[in-house]
């Protein structure tokens, strides 16, 4: 995670709008509050959390399906596609 105040590539970061429940906010800022730390940063590593979690989700979903034989349906043929079976 990247320190105030040090320099990021215009590419590195985009701006992240958008309205939150007061809960949230509130929730956020007595957490950022008590770690002394700004609220962007404690988001940011929320978010780099998830994403870490989405991807290795992702890439265990992926594994499995490509090291399991494709589905069959109760007559014994493979997969669909376009909803019809192949």
């Amino acid at each position: 995670m990247q320190q105030p105040g040090e320099n990021m590539a215009a590419t590195d970061s985009v701006e992240l709008r958008g309205l939150c429940q007061r809960e949230t906010i509130d929730v956020l800022d007595a957490v950022s509050l008590a770690r002394r730390i700004s609220r962007i940063d404690l988001v940011n590593e929320i978010l780099s959390a998830w994403c870490v979690d989405q991807v290795r989700t992702a890439t265990l979903v992926y594994r499995a399906a490509h090291g399991n034989p494709p589905l069959t349906d109760a007559n014994g043929r493979r997969g669909t596609r376009g909803g019809e079976l192949s």
